[in-house]
């Protein structure tokens, strides 16, 4: 709700601003030249907007055009339906480009397409992903950018973030990471938030099988060391 909140008031600022006469990289006469004109902002003239960092800055930072999107994975159903996954852009002050235009829904497609036929080894490792993603009201993958790093994270049964500084760092440990997390996801008496941190030196899982709370920080800090489990 808070991304959505700030996406929102992000968006205004635009519309706003640009009422106002501001304009793009390379918009008109009154734009900023190359090479300091950056494509992911909107340039305003002085006393456009009477926000102290707008005044100072001169600029808000560009938004996707489109925020929403979908995608649709074959689990191998008995029934051979598929599931449809919306994948939300819930970035603040993300730059011009979409999730698309930067490959991550086809990233995200790869990374949980990998996950289940590749990481799940056997049919009820296979069926986890059948019933999280299977479920009434399926799953629903959220790309945000907060200030504290992670990797992804389940906040609930339905619903997956992905942190987009992890995406972009093309991430090797993508599809494990994938299936620890839908793996979770299909304990029903899991507890949530579910994160996986940006630096993890243990499997999630296996604490989690042994009853033991695992806390990402603990886990990073070497406070839960792996001989433990």
């Amino acid at each position: 709700m808070k991304n959505n909140i700030a996406e929102n008031i992000v968006k205004g600022v635009a519309i706003t601003t640009l009422a106002f006469g501001a304009v793009k990289c390379g918009g008109d006469d009154n734009g900023k030249p190359e090479p300091d004109c950056d494509p992911d902002k909107i340039y305003v003239e002085p006393g456009d907007y009477s926000d102290e960092k707008m005044q100072a800055c001169g600029y808000v930072i560009a938004e996707p055009e489109e925020r929403d999107f979908s995608t649709s994975f074959d689990f191998l159903f008995t029934n051979g339906r598929t599931t449809d996954v919306p994948i939300q852009d819930a970035r603040i002050e993300a730059g011009s480009k979409t999730l698309e235009e930067l490959g991550i829904v086809k990233q995200l497609e790869d990374a949980i397409n990998g996950a289940f036929n590749t990481v799940a080894v056997n049919i009820p490792q296979q069926n986890r992903f059948r019933n999280v993603f299977g479920a009434e009201g399926g799953v629903t993958i959220y790309i945000d950018n907060p200030t504290t790093p992670y990797k992804m994270k389940a906040t609930n049964a339905s619903t997956i973030y992905f942190h987009i500084d992890y995406l972009k760092s093309a991430p090797t440990d993508i599809q494990q990471n994938v299936f620890d997390v839908v793996t979770i996801m299909n304990t029903s008496n899991a507890t949530y938030p579910h994160e996986i941190s940006k630096a993890i030196g243990c499997n999630t899982v296996m604490l989690a099988k042994k009853g033991k709370e695992f806390d990402a920080r603990k886990n990073q800090l070497g406070l839960i060391p792996c001989s433990t489990i």
